[in-house]
């Protein structure tokens, strides 16, 4: 699965791309959604303004990058991003629907696997042993 996804008004679940459900128009048919709530405030708007939402996942080796640093080294990337659109009836969630739970599983499992592979790196330049080299 390619990270990250682009959430809109779906259609067809990200992992498996079968037809969802209308949400206007149910018929029997199940799914599972992923919420977030997101809340944006520009400073001087009367109401909170919708900026756009992101879902990230991130890693830390807890290993100064420096003595002197104040940083760690570790790994973060988006998961999926939610831009702002005009006339977006809910502006203030973000919602990830899949067609079923075993989807669902996947996404989650694949983000994670993901965030997985992008830790190895961080491990290797921090000086940390990878999972391969600790079996060992």
């Amino acid at each position: 699965m390619r990270f990250p996804i682009q959430v809109a008004s779906a259609t067809s679940c990200p992992v498996c791309k079968a037809k969802l459900p209308s949400p206007k128009k149910p018929d029997g048919r199940e799914s599972a959604t992923l919420s977030f709530v997101v809340l944006s405030q520009v400073v001087g708007k009367i109401r909170p303004d919708f900026l756009g939402a992101s879902m990230m996942l991130s890693w830390d080796t807890g290993v100064l990058k420096s003595p002197q640093s104040r940083s760690t080294i570790g790994t973060a990337y988006f998961v999926a991003n939610k831009k702002k659109r005009k006339g977006d009836v809910d502006p203030g969630t973000m919602k990830i629907v899949f067609c079923s739970t075993a989807c669902l599983r996947k996404f989650l499992n694949d983000a994670v696997d993901e965030l997985d592979r992008r830790t190895e790196d961080a491990k290797a330049r921090a000086g940390k042993p990878s999972k391969a080299k600790r079996s060992k």
